[in-house]
């Protein structure tokens, strides 16, 4: 059962309403990963819809126009349109009418349901730019973090083979907005994730993962790769080089979990 399934609202401040009180703005929905809309179907025509949506009617108009909620409301089509003969009946929160900035933020905000991916926030904040709002209110009202906005813009602006790989989830978003900051450009970028989901390939996976997009550019790890050496090297009692036994005995120490982080500070710096 999907997280919006779960989730039961306590509030009363709803109104019930039939599939065709309501319509959806072409254009306006972000998302794009719509999940598994017959599971959720399957759900509904079960328990009813537990979510209330959100809505506004505008000027003009006689249907509610949605801003959260479209999961459910196309899983609820599919259930009216398959029942003919019973009025299915969905909980709409409704609100007065909103300029189309609060309601990308209401997308951000509300979201009952199926929590938007990075790709899909990153139009939402893109969008809201456009609208002339700073990265400092798009902070103050939505949460996030000036770290996570930065990325989402970089995430939205990058060439559209990493959005597709991540659409695919042969990348993870946030895997590619890792990749993303510390290129030094696109195409770089790009040359990074394609090489290393060729590896990924390689070894019989259809997923990169950090471990392997590190393996790819010939990186290891070290702390790993010296473990594993001291291992051996008592097992096959070998002789430690005189010159070395001071960063033996440093690495040893490391290995063995005596060095605080007091005592690195100590040791690599002033004071």
């Amino acid at each position: 059962m999907k997280k919006d399934d779960e989730k039961k609202v306590p509030r009363k401040d709803y109104r019930l309403f039939t599939v065709y009180d309501i319509q959806v703005e072409e254009g306006f929905n972000p998302r794009q990963d719509f999940g598994d809309i017959d599971e959720l179907a399957r759900d509904i025509s079960v328990n009813g819809v537990l979510v209330p949506l959100h809505g506004f009617i505008k000027k003009g108009d006689t249907k509610y126009t949605l801003t959260d909620g479209h999961r459910r409301f196309m899983a609820a089509q599919i259930v009216q349109k398959n029942n003919p003969d019973i009025e299915l009946r969905i909980p709409l929160i409704a609100h007065k009418v909103m300029s189309e900035e609060q309601r990308l933020f209401n997308v951000l905000s509300f979201n009952g349901g199926k929590n938007l991916n990075p790709l899909e926030e990153s139009d939402v904040v893109n969008r809201l730019i456009n609208f002339g709002m700073n990265d400092k209110e798009i902070i103050k009202r939505t949460g996030m973090t000036s770290v996570y906005i930065s990325n989402l813009k970089l995430l939205y602006s990058c060439p559209q083979k990493i959005k597709n790989l991540i659409s695919s989830s042969v990348v993870t978003a946030t895997l590619a907005m890792d990749v993303l900051r510390n290129s030094k450009s696109f195409e770089e970028a790009v040359e990074i994730i394609e090489k290393g989901v060729s590896f990924a390939k390689s070894e019989g996976k259809e997923k990169l993962v950090k471990k392997d997009l590190e393996k790819s550019q010939g990186k290891v790890n070290s702390y790993s790769a010296m473990c594993k050496c001291f291992k051996s090297a008592a097992k096959n009692e070998k002789v430690v080089r005189q010159d070395r036994i001071e960063l033996y005995d440093f690495a040893t120490k490391i290995i063995n979990g005596n060095f605080t982080k007091e005592d690195f500070e100590e040791f690599f710096y002033e004071c």
